[in-house]
């Protein structure tokens, strides 16, 4: 197993391929920017911003999945608007939960009788901070 997102687990075996590409994480800091007469501004430290992460997930027949299974299971987790572990490696990513912020369906080939071969998501994660957990 590489990894979960809730109730997706990510992982290769010989029946089924489940994983992604491009894994991006971004981190950010908050400035406040003081205005000074005659000179340059201040900054001021004021917080972190909230982790992101992108990464692309190939889905397919010819990977052991069905593609249109694997989307529901995704518009479902990004419509209830619930907050999950993403784990790789055995050890959580960040110190919250993610939350689904929005995703990209790239319908890339159907088969003769139109069921849908393969696709790309291009998937988009916000930490879920609340004010009990940020740190």
């Amino acid at each position: 197993m590489i990894g979960t997102l809730g109730p997706v687990t990510f992982s290769v075996s010989d029946k089924r391929i489940r994983t992604f590409n491009d894994l991006k994480l971004s981190h950010s800091a908050r400035y406040a920017e003081h205005a000074i007469i005659g000179k340059r501004g201040l900054l001021e430290f004021v917080g972190f911003g909230v982790d992101s992460v992108s990464m692309t997930i190939k889905i397919g027949l010819e990977l052991g999945l069905k593609p249109y299974e694997e989307l529901r299971t995704l518009r479902k987790m990004y419509r209830d608007r619930a907050a999950f572990d993403f784990v790789l490696d055995g050890k959580p990513v960040g110190e919250n939960l993610w939350i689904i912020e929005g995703f990209d369906e790239e319908l890339e080939s159907f088969t003769i009788d139109g069921k849908l071969r393969s696709a790309l998501i291009n998937i988009k994660l916000k930490e879920y901070v609340t004010i009990d957990e940020e740190k």
